[in-house]
């Protein structure tokens, strides 16, 4: 048998920096070990989003990737503000008639956010013949307390949702949470969810360099060390309500009562801050931690991976209130095998992903004196090597190789009843 053909549609590709990519290119790069052939239309970029060129290295020679620039001209900017995303519909399916034409995918999956993108999987399934799968990386409507339905806007929201769930052969959801709410608000549906996870890379983290501290894939926690410095280090962007204030508090008393024999703090935040990042600075000066915390911007992701290694402990800055759906990033914190302290909701998801065995915890965000314990915890821990190991188990079930195992059993079996 011949190989599969896969049409991936998304708005996060590289060279695209954004958290969304790393899921897909994931799923690019493991598809053809599972005879998945795979051509991705994308734009280059999507504007105000973090962009990295060295991930197009990332990229297997095997995948044909479309690159379909967002209109970017005055009527489109115009047109952005009542249709959002949406400008970039038409010129993409332009480009998914000619690689319909010339390639007959098989198998065509849209991955949201935007929730755009699966007008255009429907629209290509309806048009061709061939059958869909939606992945959503966040939820849409399903399971707000929302008013949507007020709006034109909204209504059309519903709407959608609604059709995307009847006419997709497979709906995957990112987390069993946010399946389960697919679940129950659309029960004659229910057959077609399922979980794929994001996920990581162990080989990444051995490709690091040599003189980082990271260690072999499924090995143990590295052992304790005795620098003179606790090392905190954050990945990714600041939005949607992160709030690394209450972590600052907790360090600054710590920074207060330290005594001259235990390690000196030190906070790196990477990435962009594109929420009041001037408000953070104050925040800094107001807490007398010039010297602790370090704001360095985007970074290229070979970087990142190499911070996230060599981390004593890493920071996780959920948004407040969230109860379903974890930050991508999590992933990449596991397979860098560091101690992870989560600011999120205890009752949320991430106990899901870290498990209930193992050197992290997960503390409410706004629960000062609860981060305070817990960076004391982790910091003496680490430096006494009393880490616990790692549920080598329970971590491997989220490698992006195993992660691509599904989302292949999950083409074919949309393959399967579509013949049926």
């Amino acid at each position: 048998m011949g190989k599969r053909r896969l049409l991936l549609l998304t708005y996060h590709f590289p060279p695209s920096a954004a958290s969304a990519v790393f899921r897909l290119l994931g799923f690019v790069r493991y598809l053809p070990e599972h005879n998945w052939d795979v051509t991705v239309i994308a734009p280059p970029e999507m504007p105000g989003e973090p962009r990295d060129a060295g991930l197009l290295k990332e990229v297997p020679a095997c995948i044909k990737v479309r690159a379909v620039p967002i209109p970017m001209g005055i009527t489109s900017r115009v047109a952005r503000r009542y249709f959002g995303d949406s400008v970039w519909l038409p010129r993409a399916w332009s480009e998914c008639k000619r690689v319909v034409a010339e390639w007959r995918p098989d198998c065509v999956l849209t991955s949201s956010p935007p929730a755009a993108i699966h007008a255009l999987g429907h629209l290509v399934s309806r048009r061709f013949g061939i059958p869909w799968l939606a992945d959503f990386r966040d939820p849409w409507i399903a399971g707000y307390a929302t008013d949507a339905a007020q709006s034109i806007r909204g209504r059309w929201a519903v709407r959608a949702e609604w059709s995307i769930m009847r006419n997709a052969q497979r709906v995957i959801a990112n987390t069993p949470r946010m399946c389960d709410v697919f679940r129950q608000a659309f029960p004659e549906h229910s057959a077609k969810f399922t979980v794929i996870s994001n996920g990581f890379d162990p080989e990444r983290f051995q490709q690091a360099d040599a003189t980082t501290r990271v260690t072999p894939p499924f090995g143990l926690t590295a052992p304790a060390t005795q620098s003179a410095v606790t090392t905190l280090v954050h990945a990714g962007e600041l939005y949607h309500g992160r709030n690394p204030r209450p972590l600052f508090e907790s360090l600054a008393r710590l920074e207060r009562t330290r005594r001259m024999d235990q390690p000196a703090w030190r906070f790196r935040l990477l990435g962009q801050s594109i929420e009041n990042r001037g408000d953070l600075l104050a925040a800094v000066r107001a807490y007398d931690l010039e010297h602790v915390v370090q704001f360095e911007g985007q970074v290229p992701y070979g970087d990142a991976l190499r911070a996230m290694g060599t981390a004593d402990i890493l920071v996780l800055l959920d948004t407040p209130g969230r109860r379903w759906g974890v930050p991508a990033k999590i992933f990449e914190y596991l397979g860098a095998r560091r101690p992870i302290l989560a600011l999120a909701d205890p009752a949320g998801e991430l106990p899901w992903v870290l498990g209930t065995n193992g050197p992290h915890r997960v503390v409410d965000c706004h629960d000062v004196a609860g981060i305070e314990r817990a960076l004391t915890e982790l910091s003496a821990n680490l430096h006494l090597g009393h880490l616990t190991a790692l549920d080598e188990q329970h971590v491997r079930q989220f490698t992006r190789a195993e992660l691509a195992a599904k989302l292949a059993g999950e083409l074919e079996r949309s393959l399967e009843a579509t013949a049926s």
